[in-house]
């Protein structure tokens, strides 16, 4: 068996986790790892409920903790701390975060502190606990839906996708496409997860079973992250 990632509505990486344990990843056992990794920075709970985004049924993850910033020292120590076995991995996607991150601050002088969260270290922890539960290696995706319009953060406005979502999309040749609704669909933690995931993009796979990941609640589309079992 295999794992494909249908990203055309869009992915983050609280996305990510909540189709994981829709899949069929234990519950319990991401969420406690994730959060046990995540509470090394601040008390960090997650909370899922179940959803509906343009009439499909999904799994929606929020993380609930206070919004602070930590150097990015403590936040590869939070990965550390994780009980997975893919420690490299997680930390590989932060290095992603980090290096794009870091390629736009360099030319804007924007002070860098946007990606040292605790919920960022939960979902990159959830991401892989799941992965390593459900036991799929081989892991394909369809071309990413990054939205469109524009996106306000710290750095000021700026256009859809973000300069670090875009350099990651670049740097990886992930292929995406604008649209289909002028909104973030693509966020830099999403696809920095199928930087280090996946090993080939492809349109179409024929589905065993899906789990379902929701994001906010946009009109328009069903802001939704399909992962399925497949034939390999």
């Amino acid at each position: 068996m295999s794992l494909h990632i249908n990203a055309k509505n869009g992915i983050a990486g609280n996305m990510s986790v909540a189709a994981l344990i829709d899949l069929g990843a234990d519950q319990e056992t991401v969420v406690r790892t994730a959060e046990n990794a995540a509470s090394t920075l601040i008390s960090t709970k997650a909370v899922l409920r179940k959803v509906s985004r343009n009439g499909i049924a999904a799994l929606h993850l929020d993380t609930v903790c206070e919004d602070m910033s930590f150097p990015i020292e403590d936040i590869k120590r939070a990965i550390g701390s994780a009980d997975i076995e893919g420690t490299q991995r997680a930390l590989n996607i932060l290095e992603t975060l980090i290096k794009a991150e870091q390629e736009y601050h360099m030319t804007h002088h924007v002070h860098f502190h946007e990606i040292g969260c605790a919920d960022l270290v939960f979902d990159i922890v959830g991401t892989i606990k799941a992965l390593e539960l459900l036991g799929e290696t081989d892991i394909t995706c369809t071309p990413v839906s990054v939205g469109g319009g524009t996106v306000t953060f710290s750095h000021g406005t700026l256009d859809v996708p973000a300069p670090a979502t875009k350099k990651i999309l670049e740097t990886y040749r992930i292929p995406f496409a604008k649209g289909p609704i002028d909104r973030e669909l693509a966020t830099p933690t999403g696809v920095a997860i199928l930087a280090n995931i996946v090993g080939r993009y492809t349109e179409h796979a024929s589905a065993l079973q899906t789990g379902y990941g929701a994001g906010s609640n946009f009109n328009g589309i069903p802001n939704v992250l399909e992962i399925s079992r497949v034939a390999s």
